[in-house]
């Protein structure tokens, strides 16, 4: 089974690109701050860079503040990623920035809510609550999560920072990475540190 990773690389193969795409919806950058303004903003995002895109990564919080048509606009924004997928023939993963890290039970509901209710590859976490708030989202190989360092300096809230490790478990096959750019090194990617599956 591949893994997110392969179908990662396979991207960047197939654009010729690094590029990780933001969808993050300001209300500012609206011409109607409402669901949507914020949908049409990113499908004509996703419309003009799908085609150099190496990943999209929208960012929940811009579409939750608006309830259930939020929700929708949202489901309808990673769907729009999926059709151009469909239409270049190469898999664009979306990468959900949500920086989930709940209790496991919560972290359950959590990834169900991400990969298949939303249909995103991977998410963002938050791993301060321990590794149970993190493996819910490791048991497909073919999804990921990315863990989120801290603060970083210079930056307000700084002082609050706390540390986590995210080592996996002892005979367990997960491991750590630095997304494509730990194939190349000397070049920064965007992605942050991420883990797939066991």
């Amino acid at each position: 089974m591949e893994s997110f990773f392969t179908f990662l690389e396979k991207r960047v193969a197939d654009c010729s690109s690094l590029l990780c795409i933001g969808l993050d919806p300001h209300l500012s950058d609206l011409q109607t701050p409402n669901a949507a303004g914020a949908l049409a903003s990113c499908l004509n995002l996703v419309k003009k860079t799908a085609p150099y895109a190496a990943a999209f990564k929208p960012n929940a919080a811009f579409f939750e503040q608006f309830g259930a048509p939020g929700w929708e606009a949202l489901k309808s924004v990673i769907d729009a990623v999926r059709n151009e997928s469909q239409r270049q023939g190469s898999l664009i993963p979306v990468i959900l920035d949500a920086k989930r890290g709940d209790i496991a039970s919560t972290a359950v509901a959590y990834a169900k809510s991400a990969f298949t209710t939303l249909g995103a590859h991977a998410v963002t976490l938050s791993p301060y609550l321990g590794k149970d708030s993190i493996d819910p989202f490791l048991t497909d190989r073919e999804k990921a999560g990315f863990v989120v360092p801290g603060p970083r300096p210079g930056r307000p809230g700084r002082r609050h920072e706390r540390r986590a490790s995210c080592r996996p478990a002892p005979g367990r096959q997960g491991h750590a990475a630095l997304g494509i750019a730990r194939h190349r090194p000397r070049r920064r990617s965007g992605y942050g540190r991420g883990k797939t599956a066991r």
